[in-house]
């Protein structure tokens, strides 16, 4: 009877802390938490924010921001920068910089010849809305895939986790040039697209007085993460709205106009 309640207990507290040291190495392809739960529908309530330029310049940091854009807390986290694939099958590349609270996962076995440092994941628990750290890209680029993206999976508790969360496709080098059809030619079933805004750089408000948070910010940090804030509340109305105007077949009105691209 005691084995038995030492072991009920034993079960409740692994439920409770999940794995509060971070992802294990067995997490490297499919970035799954392994805590026997399904994902909950991504992005959910969470972004993915960098200043990866559109072609990115080799042995740069670029800093990575993993945020909630509701404010809501979460404890876990393990990020990549891989292929652009939300396939398990995507390698990652280059090398986290490691800052308080976090550790690297090393994926060289399950990817051989890559970096012991081109998995983060955190160390003790989180707790927080919003994780900021640095990422350095390879010297190398030639070999690498041209398109890449940030991919995180996030846990908010054991039985709430996050899987593979895409941020915005960046390349590793200049793209070739696409061939536009001809002028005279129209372009097959072609139709008008919405405006899509890229996420590599925050396309936030500048205007501190718009931001209150950024305003009584001390540190460049601060206001970052302020400025973060600030943007995805801007990106959540305006989305809504223009839900709402595809909800209405378009009628009626012009599409809302997309989000500033301004940075901070």
């Amino acid at each position: 009877m005691k084995l038995l309640v030492a072991f009920v207990v034993l079960a409740m507290v692994h439920t409770a802390l999940g794995r509060s040291a971070g992802a294990p190495t067995g997490a490297c392809g499919n970035l799954m938490p392994q805590h026997s739960v399904a994902s909950q529908p991504i992005p959910g309530p969470f972004r993915i924010y960098h200043n990866i330029p559109m072609v990115m310049s080799p042995s740069t940091n670029y800093r990575i921001s993993v945020f909630t854009s509701d404010m809501s807390v979460f404890n876990g986290m393990f990020c990549q920068v891989r292929e652009d694939t939300l396939e398990a099958s995507g390698q990652p590349y280059g090398q986290f910089i490691l800052s308080e609270g976090l550790r690297h996962v090393d994926c060289s076995a399950t990817f051989p010849g890559v970096s012991p440092m081109a998995g983060i994941t955190h160390s003790a628990r989180l707790n927080t809305n919003n994780e900021t750290f640095y990422w350095s890209s390879p010297a190398e680029v030639s070999s690498l895939p041209l398109r890449l993206r940030v991919v995180c999976s996030a846990v908010v508790n054991f039985n709430n986790i996050f899987v593979r969360i895409p941020g915005s496709v960046f390349y590793s080098r200049t793209p070739p040039p696409t061939v536009e059809p001809s002028a005279t030619t129209p372009a097959p079933n072609a139709t008008a697209s919405p405006t899509t805004v890229s996420s590599a750089t925050p396309p936030v408000t500048t205007d501190a007085s718009a931001c209150p948070g950024a305003a009584a910010a001390t540190t460049d940090d601060e206001r970052y993460r302020a400025y973060l804030y600030c943007w995805s509340q801007q990106f959540e109305s305006w989305n809504r709205a223009y839900q709402a105007w595809l909800a209405s077949g378009g009628q009626g009105c012009a599409a809302p106009p997309a989000p500033t691209t301004s940075s901070p």
